[in-house]
């Protein structure tokens, strides 16, 4: 019934994705009909609808729109909806395209794309509304069977109780055999939302001849009770019924859990980073489009500072520097000179002048600044040359600032995680007084920055580096 129940979820979704293909692609031929006086061939439309509908399907698969959403706090797939949607409309225009060149189309594909899209959330919206209402009436119910008592228990209970639109029924709850379980201060609290305590797992067997249920969900600790797992997992498979097992091996309280497959070898993968990968997809493409736009248009000004720093001290236009990317690559970062050819060599000599605390050198009034530097690095116009950068995939418009090898090697541990996501032109710390902030305290925002992780976080940022690079808040 579990698997019926969500093959079935799957093939409403996917009817109800195609249907509203079929309006949009309807509406967009009246549209075009009414707007441009021109009827464009049946058989264009058709193929259109057809391909598109077919590529629906299958990026809509790859991109989980049809994954079961049950205990989805707020199921959210706009942005997985929209491309499938231009994904799917790209396969169809080309199409299209390729066997006519029909004029004046462009008003259908625009009015396809905004129907299509308004169609599927709304439509996703009214599906998911109407099953957590049907869940909450009882009906498409899951039935669990929970083996533990501990905190991780307690939690999991309390949240089935809260959110009744989950459509969980807990069958029972199973500890271990009294000789193994131990004592927790957890052990004789009541159990939220007052489940049959079936006893131990002694019982297992005889609960799932005897009853009716979905899923075994086991929270004991793999490295307290590995041979009763073992056990629990081998009876399960045995009976045909689903086990999910909480991957509380070790005790980590920053790292995420997934699972991937290497070859047919599956692995419990810990992880510190987003997870979201189509979000990282869309950073990556915003920064290609972000910074070959940006190259283009403030070519003239780069021309300009080039030729300026060429005329006013001898040397090269471009430093050229080794920093630590992505997970310690290395790569070769570009910047507009600021300092004077010989500035490694005199670093040396000013340690003791190092205004900044960690293995990190600034100096507010740093003689190996050349006077046309000074006013590059004041604006950050300095930097500019990093755009190269992100548009090589080296760097991004907004992460942690790329460390030169040398600080890295002096990192305490913990402090190497920032270099877990792709280096940036701007982060936290740059928009917060720079150079002005202690390093233990730089680390901790980058840090903060990685674990909060979001593309909304990546454009406020942005807006806010725009106001201290026109005032040189911070800079030196």
């Amino acid at each position: 019934m579990l698997h019926a129940n969500r093959v079935r979820h799957a093939e409403l979704l996917l009817l109800l994705d195609l249907a509203g293909v079929a309006f949009a692609a309807w509406l967009a031929r009246l549209a075009t009909t009414y707007l441009t006086g021109m009827t464009h061939p049946e058989w264009a439309d058709i193929l259109f609808f057809t391909l598109t509908a077919l590529s629906w399907t299958i990026f809509g698969s790859k991109l989980h729109l049809y994954d079961n959403k049950r205990t989805d706090a707020i199921p959210s797939e706009a942005l997985s909806a929209l491309a499938t949607l231009f994904l799917s409309m790209a396969v169809g225009v080309l199409a299209v395209q390729l066997l006519a060149d029909l004029e004046k189309r462009r008003i259908f594909y625009c009015a396809f794309a905004v129907t299509g899209l308004s169609t599927n959330v709304l439509g996703r919206f009214l599906f998911y509304t109407l099953l957590r209402t049907w869940r909450r009436a009882g009906k498409d119910r899951r039935r669990v069977l929970v083996i533990g008592r501990n905190p991780s228990v307690y939690a999991l209970l309390e949240s089935i109780e809260e959110n009744p639109h989950f459509g969980v029924e807990v069958v029972g709850v199973l500890d271990a055999p009294v000789e193994m379980a131990g004592e927790h201060p957890s052990a004789s609290l009541p159990l939220p939302g007052n489940p049959k305590e079936l006893g131990t797992t002694k019982n297992l067997r005889r609960i799932l001849s005897e009853g009716s249920v979905d899923e075994v969900l086991v929270l004991l600790p793999l490295k307290s009770f590995y041979s009763l797992v073992e056990e629990i997992l081998k009876t399960c498979q045995e009976a045909g019924i689903v086990t999910k097992l909480a991957p509380d091996l070790f005790d980590v309280n920053i790292a995420r859990r997934t699972i991937s497959w290497v070859g047919d070898v599956p692995f419990l993968t810990y992880f510190t980073g987003p997870k979201e990968t189509l979000e990282l997809t869309i950073k990556r493409l915003i920064d290609m489009v972000v910074s070959a736009t940006a190259l283009a248009v403030l070519s003239p000004l780069m021309g300009a500072i080039a030729l300026a720093v060429k005329l006013t001290s001898p040397g090269p236009v471009f430093f050229r520097q080794t920093r630590a990317g992505l997970n310690g690559r290395l790569f070769t970062m570009l910047k507009f000179r600021s300092m004077y050819i010989d500035a490694e060599e005199r670093k040396k000599e000013l340690l003791a002048h190092n205004e900044m605390d960690g293995p990190v050198f600034k100096m507010e009034r740093d003689p190996r600044i050349t006077p046309v530097g000074r006013i590059l690095r004041k604006f950050s116009l300095d930097e500019l040359p990093q755009l190269i950068n992100v548009l090589k995939g080296e760097m991004s418009l907004v992460g942690p600032r790329p460390p030169v090898p040398e600080e890295v090697e002096k990192y305490d541990w913990w402090q190497r995680r920032r270099l877990s996501f792709r280096p940036g032109l701007t982060c936290i710390w740059q928009v917060s007084g720079r150079n002005k902030i202690g390093f233990k305290e730089w680390m901790e925002m980058d840090l903060a920055y990685i674990d909060n992780w979001s593309l909304a976080l990546d454009f406020i940022l942005l807006l806010r580096t725009i106001p201290v690079v026109l005032t040189g808040k911070g800079a030196s």
